[in-house]
């Protein structure tokens, strides 16, 4: 356990960074050498917003950013150059938020989704480019969402729901083949409460059931409903008042398009809660 409280000269300030480089925020300003610095963002580049900015060289903020492209945001505007950028989203592609615009080329930009999907929200429009959207929905097919819709093609669609079922929330309707909703539900069962009611196919809903048991719920024609809970040996009663509130509740989020009013995604059954799942109950159970 270090004591950073005994932090009283360079050789102690040292000792402390190299065994944890965020213990640069225990070392007094006048014990802050550019070595000093050095090592706490060498161990931890998280350390670099503890370094005065009078230390804050360009071979400082690089070690830190090569440690954690997250420290970019750290570094001083007039320090972050091109090379020091794209360390750090090669180190972590989410850094592309604190790239300033100019600096920001496609190169840059697919850098950083190849290393984080997600980071896809922080290219500017202009370098979306379909390059750039197919490498974001490989690494993480949810980034499906940051895609213009210019450019949800069906290849970047397949390989989005490939990446990650639930990532077939962003499809628009007119791409959603009986392909493309079999490999959503394929890789997430759940997923099926995405797939328009006439691709609702035997095998699509099979596939989805087999993936994820809960996803029994989406299936809304009653006749294939009984067959593929059969088909599982998923035991149903569909007099139980629960049964047919999870039912209803099912119909009622594939009516809304899965989401609340305001756009928010809708819960499952389960994340209702026992006293909203007790409202759906009483509610079939009065028809």
């Amino acid at each position: 356990m270090i004591e950073f409280k005994a932090i009283l000269s360079v050789e102690a300030a040292i000792v402390a960074v190299e065994r944890n480089g965020y213990a640069l925020r225990y070392v007094p300003d006048e014990l802050k050498s550019e070595a000093v610095c050095a090592k706490a963002v060498e161990n931890d580049g998280e350390a670099l917003r503890y370094v005065p900015d009078e230390l804050k060289s360009e071979a400082v903020c690089a070690k830190a950013v090569e440690n954690d492209g997250e420290a970019l945001q750290y570094v001083p505007d007039e320090l972050k150059s091109e090379a020091v950028c794209a360390k750090a989203v090669e180190r972590n592609g989410y850094a592309l938020q604190y790239v300033p615009d100019e600096l920001k080329s496609e190169a840059v930009c697919a850098k950083a989704v190849e290393r984080n999907g997600y980071a896809l929200q922080y290219v500017p429009d202009e370098l979306k480019s379909e390059a750039v959207c197919a490498k974001a929905v490989e690494n993480d097919g949810e980034a499906l969402q940051y895609v213009p819709d210019e450019l949800k093609s069906e290849a970047v669609c397949a390989k989005a729901v490939e990446r990650n079922g639930y990532a077939l929330r962003y499809v628009p309707d007119e791409l959603k083949s009986e392909a493309v909703c079999a490999k959503a539900v394929e890789n997430d069962g759940e997923a099926l409460q995405y797939v328009p009611d006439e691709l609702k196919s035997e095998a699509v809903c099979a596939k989805a059931v087999e993936n994820d048991g809960e996803a029994l719920r989406y299936v809304l024609k009653k006749s294939l409903f009984i067959s593929i809970a059969a088909k599982f040996g998923i035991s149903i009663n569909i007099k139980d008042p629960n049964a047919k509130a999870i039912k209803a509740y099912a119909a009622y989020c594939v009516q809304a398009g899965g989401v609340t009013f305001d756009g928010k995604p809708l819960p499952t059954f389960e994340e209702l809660g026992d006293e909203r799942q007790a409202c759906w109950i009483a509610a079939v159970d009065a028809i």
